[in-house]
């Protein structure tokens, strides 16, 4: 999901080039790889409809009955974690408690699938960090503000998390709000419920030019 977030961040930077800014509006919400995306711009344009999301990269597992799941990879890692630290600790089998079965169970997480978890969150971080870095942060507080977004003690692995206009102001990103009731933000709204409207049937793709909007089945 973050590769081609990645790719269009790049296409749009150069072709905005130097001198130019990149707005990125977001009339109702971004997520994961949205947000990634928002953060490649010089400015994110939100209003009162807007949120973003923290960056949580999310894995496909397994669940009790062996069908797939999407979760988020630091949950895996954090109850590996958690459980370690529980097993190499005296104290918490003190009075006759039974470690074989928590044993037993950290040696049925994966460590391959536990490996890729922890690249990828990293990786979550260097991507936020590189787009905040070529974009709007080129100060240095790039790092501060990827971190912050990408802290799962501060947002508890909730994918659906919302950072609305001012919460992203006060992270620290250049965020251009718009009253919803002004000229400019009821076109930006028009035009996405168009697209919306547009694409409802989840088969049709969406062309953009710079004056017209064409879906294509």
């Amino acid at each position: 999901m973050w590769r081609p977030a990645d790719k269009i961040a790049r296409i749009l930077r150069r072709r905005v080039g130097d001198q130019g800014t990149l707005r990125v509006v977001v009339p109702d919400f971004a997520k994961s790889a949205g947000t990634l995306l928002a953060l490649g711009a010089d400015i994110i344009v939100m209003s009162d409809s807007s949120e973003l999301g923290p960056i949580d990269p999310q894995i496909i597992s397994r669940d009790a009955e062996d069908r797939p799941v999407q979760r988020p990879a630091h949950t895996y890692v954090d109850a590996y974690d958690a459980l370690a630290a529980k097993i190499s600790d005296p104290r918490s089998y003190e009075g006759g408690k039974n470690a074989d079965a928590e044993k037993q169970l950290l040696k049925s997480f994966d460590p391959a699938h536990l490996n890729l978890c922890r690249q990828l969150i990293v990786r979550s971080r260097q991507l936020a960090e590189a787009l905040l870095k070529q974009g709007m942060l080129q100060d240095g507080t790039y790092t501060k503000v990827a971190g912050d977004l990408t802290d799962n003690d501060r947002w508890h692995s909730d994918h659906g998390a919302v950072i609305d206009s001012q919460d992203a102001q006060a992270m620290g990103l250049h965020v251009e709000p718009l009253n919803p009731n002004s000229g400019l933000w009821q076109a930006y709204w028009r035009l996405y419920c168009e697209q919306r409207l547009a694409l409802v049937d989840g088969v049709r793709k969406l062309f953009e030019s710079d004056y017209a909007s064409l879906p294509f089945s």
